[in-house]
């Protein structure tokens, strides 16, 4: 195998060829081109290529300097190739897969899984680029390496404008320019019609307002000559061309030199806590005059707002476009970059969390030392002269010319970049290096990333299993259902099933006994070559009260911010509880699967939850799971005496397997069950993986613990020592009974509980022929988890939308600068503009005359109303509506209604069964306080806060099925 070419070594995982190329910068190939219709001619002898053609043959305006993002599609297309030491090469994606432990390091490896989150590209501009954003979040820097004399780039409005009124100009424009292609023969050829709008643009007759010549230029294209013809060519020529320059004049043109940094940001402050996001921008410019420029960015898409009358015509989206721009005016010299000098030949430019960026500048006197971040991986561009690349006791890495990139691994040490030899009294030496830093919530959105991509792809579970109170079946079937193609697979093919638990019998036995009732109506069984999806949804949810009562008794179908592409037809609409829950869980799903483990995936209850850590760094390590019988899933973190006494823990092995999970305790008898102890130091807590739920469980153990429990008819929990007794041993499990009365109480309920555990133990192991094995998965240190387990945690799941970029990334929502009363609004909205609404987040609302302040407000339609701080308001329809601080009104209906302080209000039928067929429905209005559990027996049985009746009484009256939740809710959305 020595003698195999390096690239064949790697894929065999060689680990010495694994160490080799990893302890050292890796070479990118220079050729990575892309082809774009504004390219200059400049690329191929900046990047010393030979020219790929001439002509009118394809044009490279990019070079992707590193792209490594299978999650962002033009990276995907062009992903970077390391060129190996003996001539063979590798794609850097695939090098990933080897060994991308060690060149992102553990950090990144956590945070974003095997890629990399960036997308570094050489521009050659030799014509004008769109007028486009980005997403928030996602700034630009960009490094002048060459310009043309009077060269510019436009980037940020000299003027403020009015975005709505920008958007229908430019949505018109696109029309015209779709009449103007309609009005021409089909077989024009369109580049000779680009060469021909793209001269004139340049002209003074443009700018002076004279188009003549360019109608000359048209009229023997045009389909059917005519004097109409030409006069309808006249004025789509004249209204094009002139919006054309009205949307550049709009812009900020800033003259450009050699070595110049502009940051595309907003705001353009180089050092900042907070992701700024970028600002329109259209590089280049209509006269055609070059530039070089390094462009330093995150993948992401890109939104255009307007092509300047280009043809061939590419796609644009004036509405995203406009969602994500800062239409008030900017100051050009604002986005110009002095570096400061961090030390000896290292200057900084921009710091933020996005990137950071230092220019390394060694001459013959002074090299740079210390160049690499050992544990962080960064990357090199040279864009001026030659430098050496050394390492530890001198040994040599190569030379970097201008125009050739490199990836410094984050276990590469010692690094000096030196001005090379025999160019010492040449031009001076440049290379930008690029430092990603690592969020810790950067896992999170991975994970969502991926998550949003399942159900498009059809790539979620074939098979969701949902287990439901009696009753409830049909109608959690039909939910289900009716988002399926959003949340599971877009195909429609996903295959649901609700079971109806008769009566409550725990998390286990109800389990066994859904997949018994599943298997009799289904001969197929769970499907044996996947992972299906559980969710366990029964209970009564009493604490959600008077919520619970609105839902019909079912407290999961709460509506809660977080949503998902396809959900309605072009509407926004959150998923509720249930669906969000099993929703986050299908990338779960997906990651168990790709790692070949078979069997079923359960959610506990109603809570969205997703790991904090990439879970696409578990699928690409390989991890091999196809002999594992079940999977737990913790969060490693530090244990402190709260989290001892108040949660489960798993002792997990070297291969991340459980070998005993401990029940809670003080914290001094934890560490001794867990054979831990502290180090020194505050910092130095013992840590360990605390349980954080949802199981999975394999075909081969569902089988046999059917049969090993089958005839008990006590209640079991899963969570409730069932994984204690598969893995602790018998002196052990009987100190655990003489010590803790909860599980006393289960050896009541069922004598021979850790008699069936152990059988089940042993009949899986005689079937696998080993030991039993339980994976434990690592969720990271601060996993997403959306609790609305009570009124007042289900308000503050929409309060986090204020100031949680995570939380709205969970809902989907991109905001725009906050208006001038620092309100921020999403959607179809109107509201007051005379400051009597300030600091608000609005989403698809229309407010009429009122006050509030440092509210949310969702889906509703307000008049009159008087909002105080901390209140939220979800699909209501109220006239005279007064929140105090902190309220929360969810579908109230009505007029002239209060809600006291830290207290929620809905409204209610007050007859289910009349709902469908009355005239006018009556409604009552319900209340609690949300300082207390409305779910104890004195606020549960008896009426309180002056309700019509208590909340037991209606909960047993929502709970009918005559007539379904369905048709009561379309009754009640057909009111005014």
């Amino acid at each position: 195998m020595s003698d195999s070419p390096l690239d064949e070594r790697l894929r065999a995982g060689e680990p010495a060829v694994v160490n080799l190329v990893s302890a050292a910068p890796l070479r990118l190939r220079r050729d990575n081109l892309v082809e774009r219709p504004w390219a200059g001619r400049q690329m191929a002898r900046y990047k010393d290529l030979e020219p790929r053609s001439g002509g009118d043959g394809p044009r490279y305006g990019e070079v992707f300097e590193v792209a490594a993002d299978p999650l962002d599609p033009e990276a995907a297309r062009h992903p970077s190739v390391v060129e190996l030491a003996d001539g063979t090469a590798v794609d850097l994606l695939h090098l990933l897969e080897f060994a991308g432990e060690w060149i992102l390091g553990p950090a990144m490896l956590e945070a974003f899984g095997r890629r990399i989150p960036l997308l570094p590209k050489t521009l050659d501009v030799g014509a004008l680029l769109s007028v486009q954003t980005h997403p928030p979040g996602n700034p630009e820097l960009y490094v002048v390496i060459e310009r043309e004399p009077g060269a510019t780039l436009c980037l940020g409005f000299a003027e403020g404008v009015e975005g709505q009124a920008l958007a229908e100009e430019l949505e018109a424009g696109r029309r015209g320019q779709v009449a103007l292609r309609a009005l021409l023969r089909p077989e024009v050829d369109e580049h000779a019609l680009q060469r021909a709008i793209a001269d004139h643009l340049r002209s003074e007759d443009a700018r002076a307002g004279r188009h003549g010549a360019l109608v000359e230029a048209l009229a023997p294209w045009v389909a059917e000559p005519s004097e109409a013809g030409r006069g309808q060519l006249s004025t789509l020529v004249g209204e094009l061309v002139d919006l054309v320059l009205r949307t550049l004049g709009r812009l900020n043109a800033i003259p450009v030199e050699p070595g110049q940094i502009l940051y595309n940001a907003d705001p353009p402050t180089p050092r900042s806590a907070e992701t700024p996001s970028a600002q329109v921008h259209a590089l280049g410019n209509l006269e055609g005059r070059s530039l070089l420029v390094l462009e330093i960015r995150r993948p992401g898409p890109t939104f255009r707002a307007w092509d300047h009358l280009r043809f061939p015509m590419r796609p644009i989206d004036v509405g995203a476009a406009i969602a994500t721009m800062n239409t008030e005016a900017s100051d050009p010299a604002s986005f110009v970059v002095e570096t400061i000098v961090e030390r000896p030949g290292v200057h900084r430019s921009v710091a933020c969390p996005a990137f950071i960026v230092d220019h390394l500048r060694p001459c013959a006197e002074q090299p740079v030392v210390e160049a690499a971040f050992p544990g962080q991986l960064t990357t090199l561009h040279a864009i001026r002269g030659r430098v050496e690349l050394s390492g530890p006791n001198q040994e040599s890495w190569g030379e970097l010319r201008a125009g050739e990139s490199m990836l410094v691994p984050a276990g590469v040490q010692g690094l000096s970049v030196r001005q090379s030899q025999g160019d010492e009294g040449g031009e001076a030496c440049e290379v930008v290096q690029v430092i990603l830093p690592v969020d810790p919530r950067d896992g999170l959105r991975t994970n969502l990333a991926q998550l949003r991509s399942l159900a498009p792809r059809n790539l979620g579970p074939r098979q969701v299993l949902a287990v439901v109170n009696g009753g409830d079946g049909p109608a959690m079937t039909e939910h289900f259902s009716a988002q399926a193609e959003a949340v599971f697979r877009a195909d429609g093919s996903t295959e649901i099933y609700a079971h109806e638990e008769p009566r409550r019998r725990g998390q286990f036995l109800g389990l066994l006994d859904a997949l018994a009732s599943f298997a009799a109506r289904h001969p197929g069984g769970i499907d044996a070559d996947g992972v299906a999806l559980g969710i366990m949804l029964p209970g009564r949810g009493t604490r959600s009260s008077p919520l619970t009562q609105r839902l019909h008794g079912i407290k999961p179908l709460l509506p809660v911010p977080v949503s998902v592409t396809g959900v309605g037809a072009g509407e926004r609409r959150w998923l509720d509880a249930a669906t969000a829950s099993v929703w986050t869980w299908t990338l779960v799903v997906r990651t168990l699967e790709r790692l070949g483990f078979r069997g079923i995936a359960l959610k506990w209850g109603d809570e969205p939850q997703m790991s904090a850590k990439a879970l696409a760094a578990l699928s690409a390590a390989r991890r091999d799971l196809s002999e594992v019988d079940a999977v737990r899933f913790g969060s490693h973190t530090r244990i402190t005496e709260d989290l001892a006494r108040n949660k489960e823990w798993l002792r997990v092995d070297e291969r991340g397997e459980l070998v005993v999970q401990v029940h809670r305790r003080p914290r001094a008898e934890l560490l001794s069950a867990l054979g831990l102890e502290d180090g020194a130091g505050e910092d130095a807590l013992a840590r360990a993986h605390v349980h954080t739920g949802s199981p999975a469980f394999s075909h081969v153990f569902l089988r046999h613990a059917a049969e090993a429990f089958a005839g008990v008819e006590a209640w079991i929990d899963v969570d409730g020592y069932l994984f204690e007794a598969l893995t602790q041993d018998a002196a052990t499990w009987a100190a655990e009974v003489e010590r803790d009365p909860r599980l006393q109480a289960l050896v009541a309920r069922c004598p021979d509980f850790y008699a069936r555990a152990r059988d089940l133990r042993a009949r899986v192991e005689a079937e696998r022929g080993h030991p039993m094995r339980v994976a434990v998965i690592d969720m990271g240190e601060a996993p997403y988890w959306g609790d609305v387990g009570q009124v007042a945690k289900a308000r503050d799941a929409y309060l986090a939308l204020r100031d949680d970029p995570f939380a709205q990334a969970l809902a989907a929502l991109d905001f725009g600068q906050p208006d001038r009363w620092g309100n921020r609004a999403v959607g179809d909205c109107e509201l007051p503009q005379d400051g009597s609404v300030r600091d608000c987040l609005i989403v698809d609302s229309a407010l009429g005359s009122g006050q509030a302040e440092g509210a949310v407000i969702v889906g509703s339609r307000l008049d009159h109303f008087a909002i105080a701080a901390g209140s939220v308001v979800l699909d209501a329809r109220v006239r005279g509506l007064r929140l105090d601080a902190g309220a929360f009104a969810f579908r109230s209906r009505g007029d002239y209604l209060r809600v006291p302080a830290e207290h929620v209000h809905t409204s209610i039928p007050r007859d289910p069964l009349a709902v469908v067929d009355a005239e006018t429905v009556e409604l009552d209005s319900w209340f609690a306080d949300m300082r207390v559990n409305p779910g104890a027996a004195e606020f549960y049985d008896e009426p309180r806060w002056g309700n019509p009746g208590s909340f037991a009484e209606k909960f047993a009256q929502v709970r009918q099925r005559e007539v379904s939740p369905a048709a009561i809710e379309a009754r009640l959305r057909a009111e005014p």
